[in-house]
């Protein structure tokens, strides 16, 4: 059996992980008005931590969606860090991603994870 990406959950859980990000960054921003803080650093800080911590996103929570990779350990760890990197430097790209015949997203296949709906 072949496994499908599933494109809308992943793309809604990156909303609300994004929505979460601008509303922290909104947050610190009002709170300490000298720091100026650069949405993509917070999005990457925001993903850094969360993998740092069990690696399951509010997005990917609300979603049911789960990254799957072959390391273990302080490997897994660096592996997915790399990834949330490359899905910013990507991103213009992920769009020719879903015109392509790949089920696969462009920089999953680079780091060689999957992205996997929970059953529960």
């Amino acid at each position: 059996m072949e496994e499908r990406t599933i494109y809308a959950p992943r793309f809604f859980a990156r909303v609300l992980d994004l929505l979460m990000v601008i509303l922290i960054t909104a947050i610190i921003e009002h709170v300490i008005t000298f720091i100026d803080l650069n949405t993509l650093i917070c999005f990457l800080a925001y993903n850094v931590v969360v993998i740092l911590f069990g690696g399951n996103s509010l997005g990917k929570f609300a979603f049911n969606v789960r990254i799957e990779t072959q390391s273990k350990g302080i490997k897994r760890v660096v592996n997915l860090i790399a990834r949330e990197v490359l899905f910013l430097l990507l991103f213009p790209l992920l769009f020719f991603n879903f015109l392509t015949i790949s089920s696969i997203a462009l920089h999953d296949r680079i780091m060689a994870t999957r992205v996997l709906r929970d059953a529960h």
